[in-house]
């Protein structure tokens, strides 16, 4: 479906490189993206520049203004992980047919749809998340969604992101987050290398 998307005619086709900046998302536009291939990731910008992850994004994945917690002082950026290809249309166009009212605007709206609820759905899981009160805890519930997500017969999956890049996602100091993850192997909780894990 998304291939067919960006013939509609309200749509830009963009492509993007690694590191490169897609979207910086707080400073007016208005845009709607969706990744077609390729990874990239939404940061939260505070006042001092540090940079959070709040999101890890793939090919099918929205991102766009409407989508991110109103602040006038709150910036996110969207930043490729690889090399990218995003489609983009102005939210106003979103809500409007295209002066030639093609059968992709009518796809784009029902597809978007979808990947709101679905928005709603992993910013909730996040939330959640992180309200855990241990790093443990915390670990264990990204860990099972993760595992529930790839679907993998044999139990062994590779999460999305690297280590640091977890740490900052739930919000953690990354020495910390390596001595529980080394804790909860030694315990039989778990056995992880890298990227990959299984849970016992």
């Amino acid at each position: 479906m998304e291939k067919n998307i960006q013939e509609c005619k309200n749509c830009i086709t963009q492509h993007f490189k690694k590191n490169e900046v897609i979207l910086a998302i707080g400073d007016g536009g208005g845009m709607v993206g969706m990744l077609i291939d390729g990874y990239a990731h939404i940061v939260s910008l505070d006042r001092d520049g540090r940079e959070t992850i709040l999101e890890c994004l793939e090919s099918g994945d929205s991102f766009g203004e409407y989508f991110m917690i109103p602040s006038e002082k709150q910036l996110y950026n969207v930043i490729a992980d690889t090399d990218c290809t995003v489609i983009s249309i102005c939210y106003d166009n979103v809500l409007n047919s295209c002066m030639s009212s093609c059968a992709y605007h009518s796809s784009l709206v029902k597809k978007l749809l979808l990947m709101t609820a679905e928005k709603v759905r992993e910013l909730s899981f996040h939330v959640n998340l992180l309200s855990q009160r241990t790093l443990r805890n915390k670990l264990l519930m990204y860990l099972e969604y993760q595992s529930k997500e790839s679907n993998v017969e044999d139990g062994e999956f590779k999460i999305p992101m690297t280590l640091v890049d977890l740490a900052e996602y739930l919000s953690v100091d990354r020495s910390a987050m390596m001595r529980e993850i080394h804790n909860m192997n030694v315990d039989g909780l778990i056995q992880s290398k890298g990227r990959t894990f299984r849970i016992l």
